[in-house]
């Protein structure tokens, strides 16, 4: 599931420049803007969730040591 999210986001990403050159109204140039932010704090969910992962997972190997 994960995989395909980020195949989606990578595919996306080669064609949102392709967008946005060709947007050309204003309604079509919001929309990707949207979509552009609700990716960051996508992403951003995640590298937190990883971030506490990690911690975590240090803190039981230091318990472990």
């Amino acid at each position: 599931m994960l995989i395909d999210f980020l195949e989606h986001i990578q595919s996306s990403f080669q064609s949102s420049g392709e967008l946005i050159r060709s947007s050309s109204t204003l309604e079509e140039m919001q929309e990707q803007q949207a979509q552009l932010k609700y990716r960051r704090a996508w992403l951003q969910s995640l590298l937190h969730e990883t971030d506490r992962e990690i911690e975590i997972i240090s803190q039981i190997i230091e318990a472990k040591e």
